[in-house]
């Protein structure tokens, strides 16, 4: 019998885990991972998905600096042998480097373009 103040439970609440959410957070996250080796960061499976969502979104204002300034990003890659300008190039991440730090680096080149 149920008293008044009874409620159902679901296994989320009595765990503070939400196993779909995780599942999504897990599915976004390497798909930002996915993004990023798409354009040559090294990323490991280590690496936090905040983190990486920050340094995705640091990318992507770095590319558009470079876009403003007439550089091509399919020529100025990581890979590229004669890119038009090395300032258009993102610096390549150290293999001890954090997340974090890389992040910075990235943030600090852009504005450098400004």
């Amino acid at each position: 019998m149920r008293t008044p103040h009874h409620r159902d439970r679901s296994p989320s609440d009595e765990t503070g885990a939400d196993p779909g959410r995780e599942a999504d957070e897990a599915r976004a996250t390497a798909n930002i991972a996915s993004r990023l080796r798409d354009r040559d960061i090294k990323i490991s499976g280590r690496d936090d998905g905040e983190e990486l969502t920050d340094l995705l979104t640091a990318v992507e204002e770095f590319e558009s600096a470079v876009a403003r300034h007439g550089g091509d990003n399919m020529v100025n890659t990581l890979a590229s042998v004669d890119p038009q300008d090395a300032a258009f190039v993102l610096p390549v991440r150290n293999a001890d480097e954090s997340v974090r730090a890389y992040t910075t680096r990235v943030r600090a080149r852009t504005d450098a373009l400004r």
